[in-house]
């Protein structure tokens, strides 16, 4: 058991917390580490605010980016779960709309992530479940978003939130976040660190675009946009065969989008090319950070990249022993069948073969006569694009949250294109994944080495990331 006892006038100053967790150990050691140093509270070199506290208008046709705090991960952001806030709303809130070099910070949720905004995810605005940092002086921004993802800005961010239902960071305790005032010298070279890791993951972007790009020409749906229609008519007989009476499940799009390639792919029901399985609900009391067990993938772990959220991910305890056989295997496809993000999907890698999944999800497992026509990083490109997505918008339906039934699913068509193409969209998708995975190193080794210098001195972990950019063959 670790306990500390704190006198009545050591509690923290301008704080009405009395919880013993706000007081635990293991954080009065790590403050009382930053305090010891040169430091500075993120108010006194910051402007710090929040984003839009209304209702956010939507326009699918807008393309201005709607930051919300799903959107931030570990020094990059997500934007597969994100909308397009209307230009008139953008125009209306000056004040949260974002700029280059702005820190990103999620308030609600997964609290403390962050990322620092650069040209890619620009235009864009903001919602009241973020934080924005942007900076005045002293501190150049990947250093502070690498600071606030480091285990002494992770305490900070976590001590300080309150809340019952949802745990909340509100904007004057950002202020409050004490940061180590390093030299320029090494916090320019955690800088350098992050951009060098932001130039790889554009490169994984592009080779993503390209992949999809021929996905998308070989089923004639290069150029295509959507056409919602406000009125159009369908016999009774349709209904009953479909079971649905919603105007949406009929729009007209749905089928646009399946006849562009009818003529030109050969098509399978998803039921003949895969085996679907829905995954299992395991109790929190089984969770560990270990992670030498097996993993659990959840939705929140499901990125629509093409690689697992890493930093979500948790484990489950050897004492979760109900001999489940519910596992994933090297090119499952795992996708989010109930929730918001309904749709989102990941290719199993080998790293997380024996994995278990979860209730809210379905896995994918191509069958034994099919693998010599599908290539597996195809199957996880087409379950991003509009051809697939559009199929499982259709289908789910909307109860307290929305779901899709194994009846809706087995309908859902598989186009099989020239193996040749395959190959050219595997080849880029497998290059991607290579510079993301070098990206996430980079952006880990600037976290570590800002924790080094705050427990060491900058000259030690200055040394030891030239020698890991040197491991990695980064200049």
């Amino acid at each position: 058991m670790q306990y500390s006892i704190i006198n009545y006038s050591n509690l923290e100053k301008n704080s009405i917390r009395f919880d013993p967790e706000y007081y635990h150990p293991q954080n009065l050691k790590l403050l009382k580490r930053l305090k010891s140093m040169p430091n500075q509270a993120i108010g006194e070199f910051s402007y710090v605010t929040d984003g839009i506290h209304e209702s956010i208008q939507f326009d699918e046709n807008s393309k201005i980016n709607l930051i919300s705090a799903k959107a931030p991960k570990e020094n990059f952001f997500d934007l597969s779960g994100c909308g397009k806030i209307s230009v008139s709303q953008d125009k209306k809130n000056p004040r949260t709309r974002l700029n280059k070099d702005d820190i990103i910070v999620s308030t609600v949720g997964t609290i403390g992530n962050c990322a620092v905004v650069d040209e890619i995810i620009l235009p864009a605005n903001s919602d009241r479940h973020v934080g924005i940092i942007r900076i005045n002086k002293d501190f150049y921004p990947r250093f502070l978003s690498s600071f606030l993802l480091s285990k002494y800005g992770r305490f900070q961010t976590l001590r300080e939130s309150t809340g019952n239902v949802q745990l909340n960071l509100f904007i004057y305790k950002i202020k409050e976040i004490i940061t180590p005032s390093l030299s320029e010298k090494f916090q320019l070279l955690v800088e350098n660190t992050c951009l060098k890791a932001n130039d790889l993951n554009k490169y994984a972007n592009n080779l993503y675009s390209k992949a999809e790009q021929i996905l998308l020409s070989e089923l004639d749906l290069l150029n295509w946009k959507p056409k919602r229609q406000l009125s159009f008519v369908k016999n009774y007989s349709d209904t009953q065969s479909a079971l649905r009476i919603d105007a949406e499940y009929f729009q007209p799009m749905y089928k646009d989008i399946i006849n562009c390639s009818k003529a030109k792919v050969e098509t399978f029901l998803i039921d003949e090319v895969f085996t679907f399985k829905r995954g299992d609900f395991i109790d929190t009391k089984y969770y560990t950070n270990e992670r030498t067990k097996r993993a659990y993938i959840r939705i929140k772990e499901l990125s629509n990249l093409s690689s697992i959220n890493e930093a979500q991910v948790i484990y489950i305890d050897d004492g979760f022993l109900d001999g489940s056989q519910n596992t994933l295997k090297e090119f499952d496809i795992v996708t989010a069948i109930i929730g918001d993000t309904i749709g989102k999907s990941n290719l199993i890698l080998k790293e997380y073969d024996g994995s278990y999944f979860s209730n809210n999800t379905g896995r994918f497992r191509l069958r034994t006569d099919f693998k010599s026509k599908f290539d597996p990083f195809y199957l996880e490109t087409l379950f991003h694009s509009i051809y697939i997505q559009s199929q499982i918008q259709r289908a789910k339906a909307q109860t307290g949250q929305p779901k899709i039934a194994d009846s809706e699913i087995k309908k859902i068509l598989i186009p099989c294109i020239d193996l040749g193409k395959q190959k050219r969209i595997s080849q880029n998708i497998q290059k991607a994944l290579d510079s993301n995975k070098i990206s996430k190193q980079l952006l880990d080794i600037a976290k570590r080495g800002v924790e080094m210098a705050i427990e060491k001195d900058e000259k030690q972990a200055h040394n030891w990331i030239n020698s890991e950019l040197k491991n990695l063959n980064i200049k």
